[in-house]
């Protein structure tokens, strides 16, 4: 596809190895804004070929590694985290889950709207897998280090009948001054949704107890008083709550505080080790959401790129300080939000999919579904437990179920937080839009848009990068391309652009045109 265009070739390469010398980061995500940016000032034709099915080139992520690797060396890094080892017993682990929160919901009256799941999720500031120098001639660099650990924490939560809660951000450090300025794009619109941006008080960005605690504090009990409000129901109604066996969250410390100053709330503990399969926010939140930031950083890289480029800025870069990358966050986390939230576009669907995450949870015969808990089946298997399984009724019917938690000094899976760093990063490509990666996860048997296939690992790619980077010479159809005067490169200096509705793709909301295009 570019082998026409030895100058986007030679501009591009020049950027990134420049990039890369500078001290930053190459991630896949980062070359191929790098790439498309250069392609959109020197040769946005490229970008207006279509394939015999109909789809159309954009710059996959796929495509990009061929590219990385045929004109400059780089390799993919293999992936750091196998996929979760599920216990032996987790069918049987998850199934009793499963009948001790219907018990629960049945016994305290349990509506749908007082059960919610949360869940801490890791955001690297340079979203996508890493890539390593090995230019010929040249030692191995690896890029590896501090530098690539820099994240933060989301905690997010989604309730049983639909409603995505606000987000809560967790930041290194020990001052307010470790957090986005008030400045940063999104800022007000995040305060005002309701959502936290907190330091974590110590030197690492992982959530902790205190962070915990105000988040219970700021976002889940004044959600559950609101909907027992509007529901008309006590003060003293039960909600449940569920979360995984984190060591802060399986703490008698914690336990205790939720006991004391929040008695309403029931915790309910996700088994060890099978977050995958029996956590929603594991089973269908989570990848919509990193998807999104990946969007929005993608963005982010093809707009400083333009900027530098049309301003002849000598010697381009991108600035990975970590005050301008946490400022940044703000912006994506608002997306994200919206993404998942607020988008006229999607919330049919999307309520619809968050129910789906409880129902995506599956074991035997049982799902985590409201409905399916609270059917007719799981009634009736109620009933009879009594006489089917009376050992089980005994602990379903004692005052308290913290036996059946792992002890603080024995290590779970959950322990590892910088496990969930990598979780769901890299599944679907870029250029993916938002809306069709949500759509995956709501039906994930569905038939997958024309444009699109799934991958080996199960994320979506598109169809118009794999055919590029099988049939680099092959002549697409051209669409048409318009030509116009650019003001600051001077009178009787036009430069070429393509349609605008060809080009909205690489931004955030795929259907939102740029500015620069024009």
């Amino acid at each position: 596809m570019l082998a026409n265009h030895p100058k986007v070739v030679k501009t591009a390469s020049t950027l990134i190895k420049t990039i890369r010398a500078a001290g930053a980061v190459i991630t896949i995500i980062t070359a191929r804004g790098i790439l498309l940016a250069v392609i959109i000032r020197n040769a946005p034709e490229i970008l207006t070929r279509t394939f015999a099915d109909g789809s159309s080139f954009r710059v996959s992520e796929s495509f990009v590694r061929k590219w990385l690797h045929d004109a400059l060396g780089y390799s993919r890094r293999k992936g750091t985290q196998a996929a979760q080892k599920l216990p032996s017993d987790w069918e049987d682990q998850c199934e009793r889950a499963a009948i001790r929160r219907a018990y629960l919901i049945k016994e305290e009256d349990i509506v749908a709207a007082l059960v919610v799941n949360s869940d801490q999720t890791q955001v690297l500031y340079a979203p996508g897998d890493k890539m390593t120098w090995a230019e010929k001639g040249a030692k191995q660099v690896a890029v590896l280090g501090a530098e690539e650990k820099r994240a933060f924490t989301a905690l997010i939560s989604v309730v049983s009948d639909g409603t995505f809660l606000p987000l809560q951000a967790i930041y290194s450090g020990k001052t307010l001054r470790s957090c986005p300025s008030s400045n940063s794009p999104n800022f007000h619109d995040l305060m005002n949704a309701g959502c936290i941006l907190q330091e974590s008080g110590t030197t690492t960005y992982w959530s902790n107890i205190k962070t915990m605690k105000n988040f219970v504090n700021k976002i889940l009990a004044p959600y559950f008083d609101q909907q027992k409000a509007a529901l008309s129901l006590p003060t003293t109604q039960k909600s449940l709550w569920i979360i995984d066996v984190w060591s802060v969250h399986r703490s008698q410390e914690f336990r205790a505080w939720i006991k004391t100053s929040h008695p309403s709330i029931i915790l309910d503990f996700v088994p060890g080790g099978c977050t995958s399969v029996a956590q929603p926010c594991d089973v269908g939140i989570q990848r919509p959401f990193k998807h999104s930031i990946k969007r929005s950083y993608h963005e982010d890289v093809v707009s400083n790129i333009l900027a530098q480029m049309d301003q002849g800025s000598e010697g381009m870069n991108i600035d990975t300080r970590l005050a301008v990358l946490r400022n940044a966050s703000t912006r994506w986390l608002w997306n994200a939000f919206q993404t998942l939230n607020n988008q006229e576009l999607v919330k049919k669907s999307l309520t619809r999919g968050y129910r789906q995450a409880f129902e995506h949870c599956r074991v035997r015969k049982w799902d985590l579904s409201y409905e399916t808990l609270t059917g007719v089946t799981a009634r009736a298997y109620l009933r009879d437990l009594r006489n089917t399984n009376p050992e089980f009724w005994k602990e379903l019917t004692s005052s308290d179920f913290d036996n059946d938690l792992p002890p603080e000094d024995v290590p779970q899976p959950e322990d590892r937080l910088d496990d969930r760093e990598f979780q769901n990063d890299n599944m679907d490509d870029s250029d993916v839009p938002n809306q069709v990666v949500i759509q995956s996860v709501i039906n994930p048997s569905g038939e997958v848009q024309s444009e699109y296939e799934v991958s080996e690992d199960g994320g979506l790619v598109s169809k118009g990068g794999i055919m590029a980077e099988g049939y680099d010479n092959t002549a697409g159809e051209d669409v048409a391309v318009n030509v116009v005067e650019d003001k600051e490169l001077g009178r009787g200096k036009r430069r070429k652009v393509p349609n605008r509705r060809y080009m909205g793709f690489w931004k955030h909301n795929d259907t939102t045109a740029s500015d620069s295009e024009e």
